[in-house]
């Protein structure tokens, strides 16, 4: 009987201790159970007016929500520095884990960034870099600005035969991958085609309006152009209808960069004459959340990621990603 009572007690002991490793293994489960998904805003240049933005928007909600993150995409539909400053502000108020930064104006992103490292908050580029030094930011995903103005210096020079007076249109004087590539364009035209002329080079502030209106007076002011380079997204659909109004069709070449359907649909009539366009998707949205991830795993990060760019004309234009969702039957 003892010997009974005793394995009772042996028993109800050893079904305690368990129940109460189940007890205190519970509470883990649930606060692991419960953890707070990461928290990404992407701050913007141009929120939902220009395509290859679009594109690297949705890359970037894609891989979010491939990884259980969350995200918010906030910005101003024109270029607007101040606001993308204060909108990164408002995410650091709210304590977010990290921001997608798009810093055309570099330096004015420097105090905000500083903010940002002293809340903990990591940052990625996309299209350009502010240059900062400081640990958050992690990655920076950007054109070979300096390819691209030897790829254009090439490509113009191959079209006219090495002979050309161009202008150059731009958002800003300073924006700095259009700064660099037209830098880049000078140092290698002038050594290898020096019958490639810069003109003139005129701000637009990626409006169209104010593109329409400065390209006709540039080709007014100078007859001898022959040749545009729009070296932003939305000036190609400005300098086709300035042709048009100055009834140029014909005289002057464009070569634009990016593909909107706007500009897609000009070289296909032949209005534009070729574009050159980027990875919009992949280098501005899905790998720098690709990279925020590596560094919340613990795992190397790709600290500059480059954009390639591929050259597309009428004649090839039907290989873009972008052409059977536009033109397909």
């Amino acid at each position: 009987m003892k010997k009974i009572i005793l394995w009772m007690l042996i028993v109800a002991f050893a079904t305690s201790m368990i129940l109460a490793g189940i007890a205190c293994k519970a509470p883990a489960e649930e606060e692991a159970a419960v953890e707070e998904p990461k928290e990404i805003v992407y701050v913007t240049c141009l929120l939902n007016v220009y395509y290859g933005w679009n594109i690297a928007h949705q890359g970037a909600i894609d891989r979010a929500a491939e990884y259980g993150y969350t995200i918010d995409v906030v910005g101003p539909n024109n270029i607007d520095t101040a606001m993308q400053v204060d909108l990164m502000d408002t995410a650091i108020g709210q304590n977010v884990d990290a921001i997608i930064a798009v810093p055309l104006t570099p330096d004015s992103y420097h105090d905000v960034y500083s903010k940002a490292n002293d809340a903990g908050i990591i940052i990625g580029e996309a299209a350009v870099t502010a240059g900062s030094d400081l640990p958050n930011i992690v990655t920076s995903g950007y054109s070979d600005n300096t390819l691209w103005g030897v790829q254009v210096a090439d490509t113009i020079a191959e079209k006219t035969g090495g002979e050309a007076n161009i202008l150059v249109a731009c958002t800003a004087l300073d924006t700095p991958n259009q700064l660099e590539s037209r830098i880049s364009f000078e140092e290698y035209a002038g050594e290898k085609y020096p019958g490639l002329k810069i003109i003139q080079v005129i701000e637009t502030n990626s409006d169209h309006n104010t593109g329409l209106e400065k390209i006709k007076n540039a080709i007014t002011a100078y007859p001898e152009i022959d040749f545009i380079w729009a070296n932003e997204g939305f000036v190609a659909q400005a300098a086709a209808t300035a042709l048009d109004e100055l009834d140029k069709k014909g005289e002057i070449t464009i070569l634009a960069v990016d593909a909107a359907k706007e500009t897609t649909d000009l070289i296909i009539a032949g209005d534009v004459w070729a574009t050159f366009d980027q990875a919009f998707y992949e280098a501005w949205g899905t790998s720098i959340v690709d990279q925020f991830k590596n560094h919340w795993d613990g795992k190397p990060v790709e600290k500059s990621m480059f954009v390639p760019f591929v050259y597309y004309d009428k004649d090839n234009m039907n290989t873009h990603p972008a052409y059977e969702e536009r033109y397909g039957e």
